[in-house]
C-alpha cells in the first residue's frame, strides 16, 4: 500500500518536480528521454527507461541515475510520478497503462491504436483514480487540437475536422513539395528526425 506521499510529485522551494518513466525506448522513446536529458530546469526529471532486451538498449548520453529495466513493477516504483508509455500496440501498454492509474501514477501515451480502441475505458479509469491521462501525442502528430478543442471549443458543436491530421505524413508531404525530395528520402529525413 503506498501513502500519499509516496505518490505525489515533489514539491520544493515552489518548483513542481516529477519524475518520469519512459516505457519503450524506440525512436519516439529515445527522443523524449534526450529532451528529457537536457532540461536544467528540474521541472521534469527522467528516473527510469524499460524496454524489453534492455541491454541492447542502454545509451551513455543519461545521466547515470537512471535506472534501466525490463520490469513493469519497477515503472510503479514510488520514485515514479509520470509513465509515458511508447511501447504502440494494445498490449501489454494497455494493461501497463491500467496498472500505473490504479497506481496514482499519470499517463501520456502517443498509442494511436490503444487511444482508438480502448481509450474511452481508459479515461473512465483515469477520472475513478483522480489521474491523468494525457494523449494529445497520439492525435494529429501531436498538434494541440485536443486541447484546443476541449478548452476553445468546449462551447461550440464541432461538427467536423478535415485535413491529414498526422505530423509523419505532413512533414513527408511538406519536405516532397517545397524541397522536391522523392518519397524515400523525404520518409528517411522524417526518420532522423524521430517521426
Amino acid at each position: 500500500m503506498q501513502t500519499e506521499s509516496q505518490i505525489a510529485p515533489v514539491r520544493e522551494a515552489s518548483v513542481f518536480r516529477a519524475r518520469v518513466a519512459i516505457v519503450g525506448f524506440g525512436t519516439v522513446g529515445r527522443s523524449v528521454a534526450r529532451i528529457l536529458a537536457a532540461r536544467t530546469d528540474g521541472v521534469l526529471r527522467l528516473t527510469c527507461v524499460c524496454n524489453r532486451r534492455v541491454a541492447r538498449k542502454r545509451v551513455d548520453w543519461l545521466p547515470s541515475d537512471v535506472r534501466w529495466t525490463e520490469s513493469f513493477d519497477e515503472v510503479l516504483a514510488p520514485d515514479v510520478d509520470i509513465v509515458v508509455e511508447l511501447m504502440g500496440g494494445l498490449e501489454p501498454a494497455g494493461e501497463l497503462i491500467r496498472r500505473a492509474l490504479r497506481a496514482g501514477k499519470a499517463v501520456v501515451t502517443a498509442n494511436k491504436q490503444l487511444i482508438a480502441q480502448q481509450g474511452a475505458e481508459l479515461l473512465d479509469l483515469a477520472r475513478a483514480q483522480d489521474r491523468q491521462l494525457l494523449y494529445e501525442a497520439s492525435v494529429a502528430g501531436g498538434i494541440p487540437v485536443v486541447r484546443a478543442i476541449q478548452a476553445g471549443l468546449a462551447g461550440d458543436r464541432l461538427v467536423r475536422i478535415a485535413g491529414i491530421l498526422n505530423g509523419t505524413c505532413n512533414y513527408i508531404l511538406s519536405r516532397m513539395e517545397s524541397a522536391g525530395l522523392p518519397f524515400a528520402d523525404a520518409l528517411a529525413e522524417a526518420q532522423a528526425h524521430g517521426f
